[in-house]
């Protein structure tokens, strides 16, 4: 009787175990992905998923796939089209960093606006965030950069006057790569600013 309820016991693991499946569903080109290498994945607040790809971004709304590529005679595509991060603002806006630039998908009119005016190299962008306080951050291999929308300015805060010490804006670099929270990089380049003064 004993040996039972084990053989009972084991046979409602197995059963358990296997009773879980999952149906997957391969997307490619054809079912209108724009490339098949994917950089980056993103999900917005709604659910729709933003696929980053060596030849575009891809919007999959769960039925179809909708692409938007650059066009350089028309300043209201994706600037560039390798997709290396992506991030949502509070607004329900899409930023998208490419080999590029910046670039801001306004998910009413499904426009793009390109960050341009900046003196600063904002090619082949790596991470995108935003704060609490509507600025966006991101990095690429040149430094860190705060873009302020209200005013519609870039800040390098890892370059120039801003890097008076060069090691630890490296070890915030790495943190901010590691980690990617705003909030800690905001205390690091505060303690930067007044403690390690040199």
């Amino acid at each position: 009787m004993q040996s039972i309820k084990y053989l009972l016991a084991i046979l409602s693991l197995i059963y358990a175990a296997y009773s879980n499946e999952y149906d997957f569903k391969n997307y490619t080109v054809v079912d209108g992905l724009s490339e098949s290498t994917i950089n980056v994945i993103f999900e917005d607040d709604k659910g729709f998923l933003y696929i980053g790809t060596e030849n575009g971004l891809g919007l999959f709304d769960g039925l179809t796939f909708f692409n938007y590529k650059m066009n350089v005679f028309n300043e209201t595509t994706i600037f560039g089209n390798n997709i290396k991060s992506i991030c949502q603002d509070d607004y329900g806006d899409i930023w998208v960093g490419t080999e590029l630039g910046l670039s801001k998908l306004d998910t009413r009119t499904r426009k793009f606006e390109r960050i341009t005016n900046t003196k600063y190299n904002l090619k082949d962008i790596e991470k995108i965030f935003n704060d609490k306080n509507g600025n966006i951050w991101f990095r690429n291999s040149d430094g860190i950069y705060k873009y302020e929308q209200a005013l519609n300015e870039v800040e390098c805060i890892s370059c120039g006057e801003n890097l008076e010490i060069n090691s630890f804006s490296k070890l915030i670099m790495i943190i901010f790569m590691i980690i990617g929270r705003v909030e800690l990089l905001t205390i690091l380049i505060i303690a930067k600013k007044f403690i390690f003064k040199s």
